[in-house]
């Protein structure tokens, strides 16, 4: 599966090269990444991340359309042979709060149930996360 989509503000696509320095902003920010189970200690534990061919469909940087900034990433991992998927997203400190991952998940969840024969999404976080 090989996602590009777009919403108002957001573009959703695989990552590249080029964003590691704003990928890394978020993903190795450790009160961002407090609830998340990646963790990520040097620049090239990401670098490798990001350019695994297993991250490739799974992990989506989410690309604010006015600037090209990587903001954030959603994952879309499939737990269940084509059928259901597990959504997740993470994002980077000055763009929380803002509706970006409502819009990037609609995004997400409208294209699975629409375009994909996907079945169910599921989606969980611990208590304590209670902005997400």
């Amino acid at each position: 599966m090989n996602l590009l989509l777009e919403t108002d503000r957001l573009i959703i696509r695989n990552y590249a090269r080029e964003d590691l320095s704003d990928a890394a902003e978020f993903l190795m920010d450790e009160e961002t990444m407090y609830y998340i189970p990646e963790t990520f200690e040097q620049l090239s534990e990401l670098e490798q991340f990001i350019n695994s061919p297993e991250h490739t469909n799974t992990y989506l940087p989410i690309v604010l359309k006015s600037t090209g900034k990587v903001i954030g990433h959603i994952s879309f991992i499939d737990v269940f042979q084509g059928h259901t998927y597990e959504i997740g997203w993470v994002f980077n400190k000055a763009y929380q709060g803002l509706g970006y991952a409502f819009e990037a998940a609609q995004a997400i969840m409208t294209d699975g149930f629409s375009n994909r024969n996907i079945h169910r999404i599921i989606a969980t976080c611990q208590p304590q996360n209670t902005r997400s």
